[in-house]
């Protein structure tokens, strides 16, 4: 075959060898390229990058998926595990079993390998793109068609599934929603572009988690630019932002225990020895957790389903608003914390007293704390076949022994005790209760939600209704 090249002065014929000729036909029957013009091209556009422009020699190279002699040599070469992720996110799974036989008939390799999986922190591969959170808006709408077109409430063939242990309540470390708002987007665009409803739940928790911290980074750069009061930060509850000066070993133990709070965990349950899902997303509903074989997967609910094809203002780039739409915070009430009764419950009694209180500019933590403890003791007196009522219970009894110790404490700060004895009263007279911790977490969900106004002034704390529309959901899932 004969290839003509082209100048302004001349015309160059250029005859390929016999020899080259025999391998760019090699390559072709083994389908790495369509045939030998498009072997040219390929070659012409890597050396002529490399020459003009080397950032994009590798990107040019990457346009070709790699064998597994040329990834192996890439790991033989020492090159890191994150970059292998970002040049080639889908290897080398691909391979399928080959890569396999391959590692099993090459130890050195198969060491190589195993030490580089190992040292790797697989979210670095994810927070290595920057564009993630884009790509995902970009693709909302095309994975709201796809979600249109499955069936969620089919179950799942050999499938083992994992359920929520019934906690009548969102817990306290779930200081906002908004984070499962980011994680059905994330599950969303893993399933349209996987073409599959079946996701892995790895997989899963490092999407969320890397767009979680993509939009944390946005909110807290407009926080800091226009100088945003605490109680009025949209990033509280999305993740600190990525700092090179923290050990890898504490990074991954934040980032771990982000996912677990938030998208999810399999726990065993000390009295009835059965596994449960737990988690922000599984509390809501919104998602199932299953196994195949030892595999973890994660799918959406009809639920989860439904709330992520609702509009957001955030994700609308509407980033002085509040965290969700009305529609959305009807959505939230109505159809998922209804299945918390007893969260219903705290958020309708905090809003009579807070109506109560109107106008009088007073802080009512102490009162909501009180409200919150006579709230939950009858829920007990009414729910005794709960599964969850000795939990409850302990709740309530550790609670009135910290407040009871903290009297204790306060009188012995007055009898003039010497200086390791005050330092332990004064930790005492200050140690948060139960009910203090559950109050902090609702009345921070409410304000979210639109059903308060949270101001803070002078460390104080002051609460007015929000929402008149929304209240009244609240009241009536109440009854």
């Amino acid at each position: 075959m004969n290839n003509k090249m082209s100048s302004d002065e001349n015309n160059n014929l250029y005859e390929i060898t016999p020899t080259y000729l025999d391998r760019i036909s090699d390559l072709v029957e083994k389908k790495r390229f369509k045939n030998q013009d498009h072997f040219l091209d390929h070659a012409i556009d890597v050396i002529l990058a490399w020459e003009t422009d080397p950032t994009q020699a590798m990107s040019e190279m990457m346009k070709l998926n790699p064998t597994i002699a040329q990834y192996s040599h890439m790991i033989m070469m020492g090159m890191e595990f994150t970059q292998l992720r970002l040049m080639y996110p889908k290897y080398p799974e691909n391979f399928g079993r080959e890569w396999i036989k391959h590692l099993n008939n090459s130890p050195e390799l198969d060491e190589k390998f195993e030490k580089l999986k190992f040292t790797h922190d697989p979210q670095t591969d994810a927070r290595a793109s920057h564009k993630d959170y884009e790509h995902a808006i970009a693709s909302k709408t095309d994975a709201g068609n796809f979600l249109d077109n499955q069936d969620f409430l089919k179950s799942i063939e050999n499938s083992t599934e994992f359920s929520y242990d019934g906690w009548p309540l969102l817990f306290t470390h779930y200081s906002r929603i908004f984070p499962a708002k980011v994680g059905v987007l994330a599950l969303a665009e893993l399933m349209r572009n996987n073409n599959d409803t079946q996701i892995r739940f790895e997989k899963f928790t490092e999407k969320a988690f890397d767009l979680c911290e993509e939009i944390s980074e946005k909110q807290i750069n407009r926080e800091t630019r226009k100088n945003i009061s605490r109680e009025n930060k949209l990033s509280t509850g999305l993740p600190k932002p990525f700092n090179k000066n923290i050990t890898d070993s504490k990074q991954q133990e934040y980032q771990n225990r982000y996912k677990e709070k938030y998208f999810g965990k399999l726990k065993r349950n000390r009295k009835d020895g059965k596994q449960y899902f737990e988690g922000l997303m599984s509390s809501l509903n919104l998602i199932k957790f299953f196994k195949i074989d030892k595999e973890s997967f994660v799918t959406f609910t009809e639920e989860g389903k439904d709330f992520v094809k609702l509009e957001n203002p955030i994700f609308d780039g509407e980033y002085e608003l509040k965290s969700f739409s009305d529609d959305e915070v009807k959505f939230i009430l109505k159809e998922l914390i209804q299945n918390r009764q007893l969260e219903s419950s705290l958020m309708s009694s905090a809003i009579k007293l807070i109506e109560i209180k109107v106008g009088l500019n007073e802080e009512i933590v102490h009162q909501l704390d009180e409200t919150f403890q006579y709230t939950i003791e009858e829920y007990c007196k009414s729910n005794k076949t709960d599964k969850n009522y000795e939990k409850l219970i302990e709740v309530l009894e550790s609670t009135k022994k910290i407040k009871t110790d903290a009297k204790i404490a306060v009188k012995e700060l007055e009898t003039g005790i010497d200086k390791g004895d005050r330092e332990n009263a004064e930790r005492r007279s200050k140690k948060q209760t139960p009910i203090q911790a559950i109050r902090i977490a609702t009345m921070g969900r409410m304000s979210e939600l639109n059903l308060v106004e949270w101001k803070i002034d002078g460390g104080k704390s002051f609460f007015e209704v929000g929402n008149p529309e929304l209240i009244k959901i609240v009241k009536e899932l109440a009854k």
